[in-house]
């Protein structure tokens, strides 16, 4: 089947909170978009997905803000 995936988010980030790794703050709208294709059978999904980011958080170059994703369901 195809799909389409779509990813929004916004958030705050309190300063307060001790983290071992880096957190980027996303104080202003995140956004992606893409198309995929899911393979279903009775028990499992595999599915494949090219997303491309856009909005405030976009790189400059087209090709960076392009991924692509593998989803399963095992």
């Amino acid at each position: 089947s195809i799909f389409l995936p779509n990813s929004i988010g916004i958030g705050r980030y309190d300063q307060d909170l001790t983290h071992s790794v880096p957190v980027q703050v996303m104080d202003r709208l995140y956004a992606e978009t893409g198309f995929g294709l899911k393979f279903r059978s009775r028990k499992r999904t595999l599915g494949f997905a090219a997303m491309y980011r856009y909005g405030n958080y976009a790189f400059d170059q087209f090709g960076d803000n392009i991924s692509f994703r593998i989803l399963s369901d095992w």
